[in-house]
């Protein structure tokens, strides 16, 4: 799946699409983006640890929130 991320107007007023600079700094966001679309599920947990850990953790929490207001209701 391929997801476009699309500027807003003014964001692309203030791009200077002219400096070396810009052009530099999107074609290393598109080759990073393009080595992560390479990974390996092993290999973005890896690269990933601290993310993987507070999505779990995040979700965790919501789910005993969620089981918690479902043994009051009952």
């Amino acid at each position: 799946m391929t997801e476009k991320v699309v500027p807003t107007t003014r964001e692309l007023q203030h791009m200077d699409f002219g400096s070396s600079d810009t052009v530099q700094l999107i074609r290393q966001a598109q080759a990073a983006d393009e080595a992560d679309r390479k990974l390996t599920i092993i290999q973005a947990f890896r690269k990933y640890k601290k993310a993987v850990f507070w999505s779990s953790l995040l979700s965790t929490a919501l789910i005993m929130e969620g089981r918690t207001l479902q043994t009051l209701v009952v």
